[in-house]
């Protein structure tokens, strides 16, 4: 009898045991655990292995055409102090000063130009990460969401473009997210911070400007969401804004006296054409944009766009905001680009944290599902990551380029090619260029990319001579994508033909892939 009682008191003990183990609520995983080592950890992958797989099977060579400009301008910065006039094409072109120039230019001081322009993307791009980490702590929104709107961003092509290319966006994302998120600081010295951070990002531009105004207009619509009181802070908040634009006005008002703003609009408008196909070559990564948006992305952020209808009056800013970057990136604006994608992550991320936050009858379609969501944003990523890589400079064009500059020291003369290699020029081989890929507030692209192209063009040599002695051009760079449609399509296509006339022309300098020819006419 007692030996029954015993057994009876044990099956008790294990039952009550088994149902303890039971309720007990499951692990989260890894990543909810330990979010930002996670982030972190991919932003390290994707930094050590591209640049790894670069300097391994290409070059370690900076990639792209752009940041060799705004590593010009820096050193510009450097040299004459606080300007916004250069000669890269041999005539006055106005820039505009922002902070990242002038931070870039004293970087450049201690740390060499090449040394800061490997140093700085990175750094403000994981800063960036981090700071937007810490903005959407503010709301009261769970892990896996915040993980999930970083994650997307971090693989979202405009990220890893900061990640890469000496561009001043990364600093830029990096003062919006710090302004933000530091004029919702309790101390008053950070919100102190945050007020001085915001009228640097004003003057920067209109997309800076748009993009902090209606951000913290949406976290003014929205305070019942946050954690932090923002009503106790209402009147700075409004402060700020106030003198956000006073900012903005003062700068602008400044600057646009000094340039062409109908001449520069006009050009703005014949370079970014409206029509459906430029439009579409232009915005997406999988069409050829590099960088541009991801198309699963914008999927998953109509589907949150459709989602929050509902909260549409708190949600109103984001939509203006949104609806303003698309027009501006559509019109060059790389800036609008990052602050883009950045509230397509957010969307992306929301979209994604609710179809693995339902109810599903098989796990395996769960797990099927998360893998299709992640894997449809990587591809985009991918295309770009790709892109970086593959991309120029390569030795042979930096070893042609400084024998350029060599030749350039002994008879100084402008250099004709197409314009896509005008800042690898002007950069490295410090020699003015007929045209680059810069014709924003310079009146004369216009006109100077119609001589080019007559220059191209043209079988007579009387005129070639011709326009060659009246914009002194000395120096002809010619590489393979000119030779291969982008500019002829024959051997002796045009100029092609004419470089036969060894009285006019001269081959100075030839790699595989780029060669450099000199005339007796500048």
């Amino acid at each position: 009898m007692l030996e029954m009682k015993l057994n009876r008191a044990r099956r008790k003990r294990a039952t009550g045991s088994r149902q303890r183990k039971l309720s007990l609520p499951p692990v989260p995983p890894f990543y909810e655990r330990h979010p930002l080592l996670v982030l972190t950890l991919l932003f390290v992958f994707v930094l050590s292995f591209g640049w790894w797989f670069r300097s391994a099977f290409f070059n370690s060579i900076l990639p792209g055409s752009e940041p060799y400009y705004h590593m010009k301008i820096s050193e510009i910065v450097l040299a004459k102090g606080f300007t916004e006039t250069e000669f890269l094409t041999g005539a006055p072109r106005h820039f505009l000063l922002t902070p990242f120039y002038v931070l870039a230019s004293n970087i450049i001081y201690f740390l060499g130009t090449y040394s800061a322009a490997r140093l700085l993307p990175p750094l403000f791009s994981y800063l960036s990460l981090v700071l937007l980490w810490a903005l959407l702590s503010l709301f009261r929104i769970s892990t896996r969401k915040k993980f999930f709107v970083c994650f997307s961003f971090v693989i979202s092509p405009a990220f890893i473009s900061l990640v890469f290319l000496y561009l001043p966006h990364s600093f830029d994302l990096f003062l919006l997210l710090f302004s933000v998120f530091a004029i919702h600081s309790r101390s008053s010295f950070w919100r102190l911070t945050g007020l001085f951070s915001s009228l640097l990002l004003s003057a920067s531009g209109f997309s800076h400007y748009a993009s902090f105004v209606l951000i913290v207009l949406f976290m003014l619509r929205s305070r019942n969401l946050l954690k932090v009181p923002s009503l106790s802070r209402k009147k700075f908040l409004h402060l700020v804004l106030l003198l956000s634009s006073l900012s903005f006005v003062a700068r602008f008002s400044l600057f646009l006296p000094k340039i062409p703003f109908s001449e520069s609009l006009k050009t703005l408008l014949s370079a970014h054409p409206l029509n459906f196909q430029s439009v579409l070559l232009r915005s997406f990564t999988i069409f050829g944009a590099k960088p541009g948006l991801s198309l699963f992305a914008v999927v998953l952020s109509s589907i949150a766009l459709l989602q929050g209808l509902k909260r549409k009056k708190v949600l109103a800013p984001l939509y203006i905001l949104s609806a303003v970057l698309l027009l501006l990136f559509l019109f060059g604006s790389g800036f609008s680009l990052v602050v883009l994608s950045l509230l397509m992550a957010f969307a992306s991320g929301f979209v994604i944290d609710f179809f693995l936050s339902r109810d599903w009858s098989l796990m395996v379609l769960r797990e099927f599902t998360a893998w299709l969501l992640v894997c449809g944003l990587l591809f985009a990523g991918a295309v770009q990551f790709s892109a970086i890589i593959h991309s120029r400079p390569g030795p042979n064009d930096v070893s042609a380029l400084k024998d350029l500059s060599l030749l350039c020291s002994q008879k100084r003369a402008v250099v004709l090619s197409h314009q896509d290699n005008g800042f690898w020029i002007e950069a490295i081989s410090d020699c003015p260029s007929f045209t680059d890929g810069n014709a924003l507030f310079f009146p004369e692209s216009e006109w100077r990319l119609q001589v080019s192209e007559r220059l191209f063009r043209t079988k007579e040599l009387n005129t070639a001579r011709e326009l060659l002695s009246e914009f002194n051009i000395g120096y002809l760079l010619i590489d393979e994508p000119m030779k291969s449609g982008k500019v002829w399509s024959l051997p002796d296509d045009g100029l092609l033909f004419l470089l036969r006339n060894n009285e006019t022309f001269k081959r100075e300098v030839m790699y595989p892939g780029i060669e450099i020819w000199s005339t007796d006419l500048s």
